[in-house]
Protein backbone atom coordinates (compact mmCIF):
# COMPACT_ATOMS: atom_id res chain seq x y z
CA UNK A 1 0.00 0.00 0.00
CA UNK A 2 1.39 3.41 -0.90
CA UNK A 3 1.98 6.17 1.68
CA UNK A 4 -0.83 8.21 0.12
CA UNK A 5 -3.27 5.32 0.44
CA UNK A 6 -2.18 4.67 4.02
CA UNK A 7 -2.88 8.32 4.89
CA UNK A 8 -6.55 7.85 4.21
CA UNK A 9 -6.67 5.08 6.83
CA UNK A 10 -4.70 6.99 9.47
CA UNK A 11 -6.58 7.12 12.79
CA UNK A 12 -7.61 10.63 13.82
CA UNK A 13 -5.33 10.68 16.84
CA UNK A 14 -2.32 9.83 14.68
CA UNK A 15 -3.23 12.49 12.09
CA UNK A 16 -3.61 15.13 14.80
CA UNK A 17 -0.40 14.16 16.61
CA UNK A 18 1.49 14.19 13.31
CA UNK A 19 0.13 17.64 12.46
CA UNK A 20 1.16 19.00 15.87
CA UNK A 21 4.58 17.37 15.56
CA UNK A 22 5.11 19.03 12.16
CA UNK A 23 4.16 22.37 13.72
CA UNK A 24 6.80 21.89 16.42
CA UNK A 25 9.37 20.91 13.82
CA UNK A 26 8.59 23.98 11.70
CA UNK A 27 8.70 26.31 14.71
CA UNK A 28 11.28 25.11 17.27
CA UNK A 29 10.49 28.16 19.45
CA UNK A 30 7.35 26.25 20.54
CA UNK A 31 9.63 23.85 22.41
CA UNK A 32 10.45 26.64 24.88
CA UNK A 33 6.89 27.77 25.57
CA UNK A 34 4.09 26.66 27.81
CA UNK A 35 0.50 27.66 27.28
CA UNK A 36 -2.69 26.68 25.56
CA UNK A 37 -5.00 27.62 22.72
CA UNK A 38 -8.72 27.18 23.31
CA UNK A 39 -10.90 27.15 20.20
CA UNK A 40 -14.50 26.77 19.10
CA UNK A 41 -16.22 26.72 15.71
CA UNK A 42 -19.95 27.10 15.11
CA UNK A 43 -22.18 24.94 12.95
CA UNK A 44 -20.71 23.16 9.95
CA UNK A 45 -17.79 25.57 9.55
CA UNK A 46 -14.21 24.46 9.93
CA UNK A 47 -12.92 27.96 10.69
CA UNK A 48 -12.89 28.70 14.42
CA UNK A 49 -14.88 31.78 15.39
CA UNK A 50 -13.39 31.84 18.89
CA UNK A 51 -9.71 31.40 19.74
CA UNK A 52 -8.26 32.25 23.16
CA UNK A 53 -4.52 32.27 23.78
CA UNK A 54 -3.21 31.40 27.21
CA UNK A 55 0.52 32.19 27.07
CA UNK A 56 2.39 34.84 29.00
CA UNK A 57 2.21 38.25 27.34
CA UNK A 58 5.76 38.19 25.96
CA UNK A 59 5.35 34.70 24.49
CA UNK A 60 2.07 35.62 22.83
CA UNK A 61 3.59 38.75 21.25
CA UNK A 62 6.54 36.66 20.03
CA UNK A 63 4.19 34.08 18.47
CA UNK A 64 2.31 36.87 16.70
CA UNK A 65 5.53 38.46 15.38
CA UNK A 66 6.74 35.13 13.96
CA UNK A 67 3.38 34.39 12.31
CA UNK A 68 2.94 31.29 14.44
CA UNK A 69 -0.45 32.37 15.78
CA UNK A 70 -1.82 32.46 12.22
CA UNK A 71 -0.26 29.07 11.51
CA UNK A 72 -1.85 27.56 14.63
CA UNK A 73 -5.28 28.89 13.58
CA UNK A 74 -4.74 27.32 10.13
CA UNK A 75 -3.83 24.04 11.82
CA UNK A 76 -7.01 24.17 13.92
CA UNK A 77 -9.04 24.68 10.72
CA UNK A 78 -7.34 21.64 9.16
CA UNK A 79 -8.03 19.49 12.22
CA UNK A 80 -11.71 20.52 12.37
CA UNK A 81 -12.11 19.98 8.62
CA UNK A 82 -10.51 16.54 8.89
CA UNK A 83 -12.85 15.56 11.71
CA UNK A 84 -15.87 16.82 9.75
CA UNK A 85 -14.80 14.83 6.69
CA UNK A 86 -14.17 11.71 8.77
CA UNK A 87 -17.30 12.17 10.90
CA UNK A 88 -15.26 11.85 14.10
CA UNK A 89 -16.81 13.45 17.17
CA UNK A 90 -16.40 15.80 18.96
CA UNK A 91 -15.54 18.30 16.23
CA UNK A 92 -16.02 21.94 17.12
CA UNK A 93 -14.33 22.66 20.46
CA UNK A 94 -11.00 21.87 21.95
CA UNK A 95 -7.77 22.97 23.52
CA UNK A 96 -4.19 22.51 22.37
CA UNK A 97 -1.68 22.42 25.21
CA UNK A 98 1.96 23.36 24.63
CA UNK A 99 4.20 22.24 27.50
CA UNK A 100 7.85 23.08 26.73
CA UNK A 101 8.34 20.63 23.91
CA UNK A 102 5.35 18.44 24.67
CA UNK A 103 1.92 18.98 23.18
CA UNK A 104 -1.53 17.50 23.14
CA UNK A 105 -4.97 18.25 21.82
CA UNK A 106 -8.15 17.61 23.76
CA UNK A 107 -11.49 17.74 21.98
CA UNK A 108 -14.51 18.79 24.00
CA UNK A 109 -18.16 18.01 23.45
CA UNK A 110 -20.27 21.07 22.65
CA UNK A 111 -22.58 22.24 25.40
Amino acid sequence: MSEKQMGSFMPEHDFEQSALMRLHQQYPVLNNLSGSVIFRAEGQHSAPNFVAWSFNENAEAHLRELGIKDRIVQLIEQLIHNRLRSTVMPVYEGVIEFMQGQFMIEWRAQN
